[in-house]
């Protein structure tokens, strides 16, 4: 992000930049509501009013404590994560995100049973 803002900066001097951490719903809002010029974030959907375009592609990552069984290993099968405990953004924080992790864990697992939520993120 530093390199991003330092071009910014270098080929705009003009423009403000200033980084909020915000999550998506409350970036479309401040878009819509023109509080904000633009947003980067993770959204499934937006709204008509808004243009989009991808910027970048993000690499979702696994972490395990060390002894877990499967810290050892190359990659991971999300089957292999049934009968681990599952925590997920809450969607309200972080619709893309979460939905990323439910699609490509959650769903493919076939245990839902334990299954939290990290709060706050």
């Amino acid at each position: 992000m530093s390199r991003l803002v330092s071009a910014m900066r270098t080929t705009l001097p003009n423009v403000q930049v200033r980084l909020l951490e915000w999550s998506a719903a409350a970036q479309i809002e401040a878009l819509e509501k023109g509080y904000i010029d633009l947003a980067l974030l993770q959204a499934t959907s937006l709204p008509s009013s808004l243009h989009a375009m991808q910027v970048a592609k993000d690499t979702l990552y696994i972490a395990l404590p060390q002894p877990h069984q499967l810290a050892k290993r190359r990659s991971i099968n999300p089957t292999d994560l049934a009968y681990d405990g599952h925590f997920v953004p809450q969607k309200e924080v972080s619709t893309a995100f979460h939905e990323a992790i439910v699609g490509v864990f959650v769903s493919r697992s076939r245990s839902r049973r334990r299954r939290g939520k990290v709060r706050g993120y």
